[in-house]
């Protein structure tokens, strides 16, 4: 069976949507799709784009449970991070009503049925958002639909030919964000949705009507619809945020041509490659004729007429209106014709000179907008920059100018921001300033967001064997218990919950216990990789370098628990509580919010370390034995993946009240270094009657010998409560005569 190519996805600017799409975006109805290959009922392979969760990318998405749906930011940053082919829109219930117009473009020559261009202009005069397909052969009319529920197809029978209408349809819509008014400056343009029930009840009638539908010929028109599925690179390619594309080899295009039913668009391609360059029209087709076996053979006969055509889509697309404000947003993202068809690569110069705002006298503004243009579209430096959600900062992708990556990215110095400064400065716009780069670094970096753990998570498959309950038995050494077994299961799910769903609440930390020398940090680090930390700064003393520190850490250790005074402990407990560091960074003008993506591990060699009597509750003490380091690395792949199917299948990551009272505390207990104070308080209770009540005033004097109350400070109350908790005391309702402990 013949193999079928997969087919071209176009779309425009998907971090930045219309307008009129905004509010979409503040819903939580987004998912992601991807081409999958599926036989028809003949045996036939067809490309279909089945849904997938926006958080889960590797997860399907059903159309009729809001549970698979997710947030239009998740979608975009799957996009973004190549984890999908497109973004979609959920209809359910959601008052978005859709009209698919189904093969009514040739993308390959731009060219529209004609009865279509008419159906534009009624649609957008009716305040409808319009947008080309993801296919590129078909047009897509939305707004508020909120009449009765009706989904339904009309085939009109040219070319594959179809209308389609959905209003509050179990239905996903793809979203291109490729307005159509792009190609047709005189089109009303909608910067938001408005209600159109009358006219998509008007075109159901229309269509349903073989009397008031299209004729036969106006359905063809005279042309033929291309659907080639073809998986080929883009040269112009405005705002893209995927991997570096290589451009055609021109040359041979020109002499020996293009393989049948690719020739319409690379001819199209060949000549705006030669017109970026500066060529003429007539010296464009000059040059083709010269090669009767080349791009040009197929337009044998009228090669100037095709010649011209094309070289006018791309003035009007990309090469024409060099300057003002017009330009530069259209090569800066709004323009979706420019993203999708093609136009001059980075060998013909800084082409995107063209569309920068300028000046009264013509000459480029040294401003924001036009450094952007530069970041978005040369060569040198597009795919230059990226933000790292794990670092939470911005970093260098590549060299400026290379065409391949970093082993690892590296975070954005200054002396990397003055490099940059320096080459803007060369190729245009010689009196850019350092600000205006600082901030096009920042814009264009967030442009291109990925999380390399959460994508390293998203790559892992579990093999089914179960691992994750038993690690700390396997790996470390502990003794096999439901302790073991819980807390092991918990730690790991807590884990990964912080880098899927980063601030959420993981404040217990798990503690180590073992001999000096004995690969308990090595383990730490094997299971964090290269997000590991064993250095954290003071927290006490430390300020914001603490909270900077945790950028890009998944798994910290905090050494040497024994070495924490009381004071410390309890400063320990609430630091690992805390799930956000907000501070503001050196040089920064607004506060950095940054919900925590990492969790704590202790070590010690002691038995017992647990001083603060009120925090001992945030540990999960475990004593290791012999470490297998060979096996733990051996094996970590996959207990990570275990996790991430643990933490998907929605395992708790926390303990209960009763686990904690039965299995947890009493391991704590062992720990807990006994304050000085709590055996003359046992002393003194014991000489109490039975069903006694005591306060805290009381045991001072009585048995740890306070003059008066003046002298019991703070810190002393909460140590003689926390050792009456200890002897089994609690507090009792509070009285009109004070506060009683009772037993």
């Amino acid at each position: 069976m013949a193999t079928v190519a997969k087919p071209r996805t176009f779309y425009a600017d998907l971090a930045h949507l219309p307008a009129a799409l905004g509010p979409l975006t503040m819903l939580k109805r987004w998912v992601v799709w991807k081409w999958q290959e599926r036989k028809d009922g003949n045996g036939e392979i067809k490309w279909t784009k089945p849904p997938f969760q926006a958080r889960y990318p590797n997860s399907k998405a059903r159309s009729n449970d809001p549970s698979t749906w997710g947030s239009y930011e998740d979608a975009v940053l799957a996009f973004a991070n190549g984890q999908c082919d497109g973004i979609g829109f959920m209809l359910k219930d959601s008052e978005l009503g859709a009209i698919d117009l189904d093969r009514i473009r040739n993308f390959a020559t731009g060219e529209v049925l004609p009865w279509v261009e008419d159906l534009f202009v009624e649609a957008a005069t009716a305040g409808c958002y319009l947008e080309w397909t993801v296919s590129g052969t078909g047009a897509r009319i939305i707004g508020i639909a909120r009449c009765s529920k009706l989904h339904k197809k009309i085939s009109l029978g040219a070319n594959g030919c179809a209308v389609e209408f959905y209003r509050h349809c179990e239905r996903y819509i793809t979203i291109s964000g490729f307005q159509i008014s792009v190609d047709y400056p005189g089109l009303p343009v909608s910067t938001e949705l408005r209600e159109y029930d009358a006219l998509f009840d008007a075109l159901v009638a229309r269509f349903s009507d073989n009397a008031q539908r299209p004729t036969r010929c106006e359905l063809d028109g005279g042309m033929v619809i291309s659907v080639e599925s073809l998986d080929e690179e883009n040269e112009l390619d405005f705002n893209n945020a995927g991997p570096q594309q290589v451009a055609p080899d021109y040359p041979d295009l020109i002499e020996n041509g293009a393989p049948q039913g690719m020739r319409s668009e690379k001819f199209q391609r060949v000549v705006w490659h030669l017109a970026g360059q500066g060529w003429s029209p007539d010296r464009i087709a000059e040059e083709l004729a010269k090669h009767p076996n080349g791009i040009g053979a197929k337009y044998a006969g009228r090669l100037v007429t095709e010649v011209m055509r094309s070289f006018e889509k791309w003035r009007a697309t990309a090469g024409g209106g060099a300057g003002g404000a017009g330009g530069a947003s259209a090569a800066a993202g709004g323009g979706a014709s420019a993203t999708a068809t093609g136009s001059t690569t980075g060998t013909s110069g800084q082409w995107w000179l063209r569309f920068c705002q300028r000046d009264g006298k013509g000459r480029p503004l040294s401003n924001l907008a036009n450094v952007m243009l530069a970041l978005r579209n040369d060569e040198a430096v597009k795919n230059m920059l990226a933000y790292d959600e794990m670092y939470c900062g911005e970093v260098m992708i590549r060299k400026i100018g290379s065409q391949v990556d970093l082993a690892t990215p590296k975070p954005v110095e200054d002396v990397d921001a003055t490099a940059i400064q320096e080459w803007v400065q060369l190729n245009g716009l010689p009196l850019i300033g350092r600000d205006a780069v600082h901030r096009a670094i920042d814009l264009r970096a967030h442009e291109r967001r990925f999380h390399p753990v959460r994508d390293y998570l998203d790559g892992l498959v579990w093999d089914g064997i179960p691992r994750v309950a038993q690690w700390l038995v396997t790996y470390l050494g502990a003794k096999r218990s439901e302790y073991t077994t819980s807390i092991g299961r918990m730690f790991l799910v807590a884990t990964v919950a912080r880098i899927y769903q980063p601030g959420c609440q993981a404040d217990y930390m798990l503690i180590l216990e073992g001999l000096q020398g004995e690969f308990k940090s090595s383990a730490c680090k094997i299971i964090a990789g290269e997000w590991f930390s064993d250095n954290l700064p003071d927290i006490a003393t430390a300020g914001k370098d603490v909270s900077q520190h945790l950028r890009g850490k998944w798994i910290i250790e905090i050494s040497e628990l024994n070495a924490m005074s009381r004071a410390e402990s309890a400063q320990l407990k609430s630091f690992i509580s805390r799930t956000t560091e907000r501070y503001r960074r050196t040089y920064g003008y607004k506060e950095s919010v940054e919900p925590r993506q990492c969790v704590f591990i202790g070590t010690t060699n002691k038995s017992v370390y647990l001083r603060d009597e009120t925090g001992a509750r945030r540990y999960w003490p475990v004593k290791t034995g012999t470490i297998d380091l060979a096996g733990l690395r051996r094996d970590r792949d996959q207990l990570l993946a275990e996790a991430v199917q643990l933490f998907r299948d929605g395992v708790e990551w926390w303990p209960d009240k009763a686990f904690e009272a039965n299995y947890i505390k009493p391991e704590q207990d062992e720990r807990y270094e006994a304050d000085p104070w709590e055996v003359p308080i046992a002393d003194y209770l014991e000489t109490l009657l039975t069903n006694a009540k005591v306060t805290v005033s009381q045991v001072a004097k009585n048995a740890l010998g306070f003059v008066s109350d003046a002298r019991i400070g703070t810190a002393d109350a909460r140590r003689i409560a926390a050792a009456l908790e200890r002897q089994g005391w609690h507090r009792a309702p509070r009285q009109a005569n004070g506060r009683w402990w009772i037993k």
